[in-house]
C-alpha cells in the first residue's frame, strides 16, 4: 500500500478518535493500531450490513462461480501484493 495514503488515512482516524495508537513495546519504531470504543461502535453498526450486502451480491453466482471468484481475487492480490514490493524497493528512501 502507498505509505502517503495508509498515513493520512491514519491520521484521519486518529483525527475523529476511531483508532488508538500505540508504540509497541517490543520495538518503538514500531506502532499497534486498534478501533477506540468510538471506532468500535462504527465497525459493530457497519460490518452486518457490508455481510448482508456482499451475500446479497455473491447469490447471483453459483457456488463455482464463487469458487472461481475466489481464486481470481486471491491470484490479483498476490499480483497486487508483488507490484506492490517492487515499487516500493525502487523508491527513494
Amino acid at each position: 500500500m502507498d505509505k502517503v495514503r495508509v498515513s493520512r488515512a491514519v491520521a484521519g482516524l486518529l483525527r475523529a478518535n476511531l483508532i488508538v495508537r500505540r508504540i509497541d513495546p517490543g520495538d518503538r519504531r514500531r506502532a499497534r493500531l486498534s478501533l477506540s470504543a468510538k471506532g468500535e461502535g462504527i465497525y459493530r453498526r457497519i460490518a452486518p450490513l457490508a455481510l448482508a450486502r456482499e451475500a446479497e451480491l455473491v447469490a447471483a453466482l453459483s457456488e463455482c462461480e464463487r469458487g472461481q471468484l475466489d481464486r481470481l481475487l486471491a491470484k490479483l492480490q498476490a499480483r497486487a501484493d508483488s507490484v506492490s514490493d517492487g515499487l516500493a524497493a525502487e523508491a527513494p528512501d
